[in-house]
């Protein structure tokens, strides 16, 4: 151990607000715009095992916006929120037995966790690579804190660097702070609010910048803008400079980038996934939020009868699948995040042999969170309807994904939990998902904008 370089960091971000200011049984209702007043809040927690059960398998919940406040004291705001130090600030420790002598001086340099990989570099003597394996390599952004480690009061390096998150942004040099965020709460993902930052809606250039300097203002705490109008027109304009070097741009606010999670291609409205495939992850399951879709299965039963689930995307605190019982019948359930539970039943079961099933949403409107009509239908015969009121605005689940064939961790109908993973006992040929296209350019414009995040790495730097 005496020569085993320890980073010890204390967390990723600053603590989360996304619990809202009453907390949630489920922390993707924040993340759908979803408001739950606290009375029903409490009834579902109780509907779902009660106060003992908060926080088992079954449940996903989150606590209330102020107990971040309180982790993230002295600074102001928390998780998403890169204009703030609430928001990006981390204790770090390091540790090297054999190297470092024991010194309980703070290292107040400013260091970023880009900073951590140059610095084992200079501590093993190695140089930065510029090729591996043959593809040339991009230069490192960060720069060494290898000197302080000896030095409490070692000069600092790393003079400048951006932060952004969702359009809160930040810019640090020597000392200065300069950042901007929108005007909404770090918890509220309603649609009203994401449609003031959608692409054509949003105007970065109308955010207000505060400015701090930290080495006399630790936490933030005056806001000294309006006494240097000009070091804030200065470290604005460096900002810009940062981002485009650092492929932040196109800059959208909001969430509206989580429209754009999409593979970097035209909006695709036909998905066909062959027999059993399990764990789709969750980015690419089929965009089904604030539009009609259906998805269709072909299937062959065979005279004996089949049962089992046909697909099912991630589980009954939110998702939604399509699965045939031991009577034949065809059932479709959707659970909006735990909230509500809608399920249609067939009236008939369906026929053996080759059949075609399938199960059509028809949204009252194209935006997110419509309701709208359900039928299921075999081959082309009418055999279930129903209403589904709401819908699942953005996302079910931040970490579930789809199966095909069967139903593999937490169950989306808990009515055959003591079957699962439920495989199907029939033949599954194929699964369509067809959806009805809903603002093709705008969906293009995202798509493009999630392709240039993604090759140019746009979240380093």
């Amino acid at each position: 151990m005496d020569n085993t370089l320890v980073f010890y960091i204390w967390g990723d971000n600053g603590a989360s607000m996304e619990g809202t200011i009453t907390g949630s049984f489920n922390e993707m209702t924040f993340l759908n715009g979803i408001v739950l007043d606290a009375d029903h809040q409490l009834q579902l927690i109780e509907q779902y095992g009660g106060i003992e059960a908060l926080g088992d398998e079954h449940t996903a919940p989150h606590f209330a916006s102020a107990w971040a406040h309180a982790n993230n004291t002295p600074f102001q705001w928390g998780k998403q929120m890169a204009s703030h130090l609430g928001g990006a600030r981390d204790p770090m420790v390091v540790a090297w037995p054999g190297r470092i002598t024991p010194d309980k001086r703070i290292r107040d340099q400013f260091t970023h966790c880009i900073d951590i990989t140059p610095t084992v570099l200079e501590a093993v003597g190695l140089p930065e690579p510029t090729s591996v394996d043959g593809i040339d390599q991009e230069p490192m952004d960060g720069t060494s804190f290898l000197h302080t480690f000896d030095d409490a009061a070692a000069d600092e390096r790393h003079r400048v660097q951006y932060f952004e998150m969702f359009g809160s942004r930040a810019i640090y040099q020597d000392g200065w702070w300069a950042c901007t965020r929108l005007d909404k709460a770090p918890w509220d993902f309603s649609p009203q609010t994401l449609q003031r930052f959608a692409p054509g809606s949003y105007d970065p250039d109308n955010d207000v910048w505060e400015l701090y300097y930290l080495p006399d203002d630790f936490s933030q705490a005056r806001n000294v803008a309006a006494q240097h109008p000009d070091k804030v027109a200065e470290l604005t304009r460096l900002w810009w400079q940062e981002a485009e070097r650092n492929r932040v741009l196109p800059l959208l606010g909001g969430l509206a980038v989580v429209f754009g999670q999409l593979p970097p291609m035209p909006t695709v409205t036909r998905f066909s996934f062959k027999g059993d495939v399990h764990n789709i992850q969750r980015g690419m399951i089929p965009r089904i939020y604030g539009r009609s879709y259906a998805i269709e299965a072909r299937l062959h039963v065979p005279d004996s009868g089949a049962e089992g689930v046909v697909v099912a995307n991630a589980d009954f605190i939110g998702g939604f699948g399509l699965w045939v019982d031991e009577q034949r019948l065809l059932h479709h359930t959707y659970s909006m995040l735990g909230v509500e539970t809608y399920r249609q039943v067939s009236t008939k079961p369906i026929p053996t042999g080759d059949v075609t099933v399938k199960m059509l949403f028809e949204s009252t409107q194209p935006v997110p969170g419509s309701g709208g009509r359900v039928t299921l239908w075999a081959d082309d015969e009418l055999i279930g309807e129903g209403d589904m009121p709401q819908t699942v605005p953005l996302a079910f689940s931040s970490y579930a994904g789809m199966d095909i064939g069967c139903d593999n961790g937490l169950v989306v109908d808990r009515a055959y939990e003591g079957k699962a993973p439920y495989p199907f006992t029939g033949t599954i040929r194929e699964v369509v998902f067809d959806l009805q296209p809903v603002h093709e350019e705008a969906e293009r414009a995202l798509h493009e904008h999630a392709a240039v995040q993604a090759v140019g790495q746009g979240a380093a730097g």
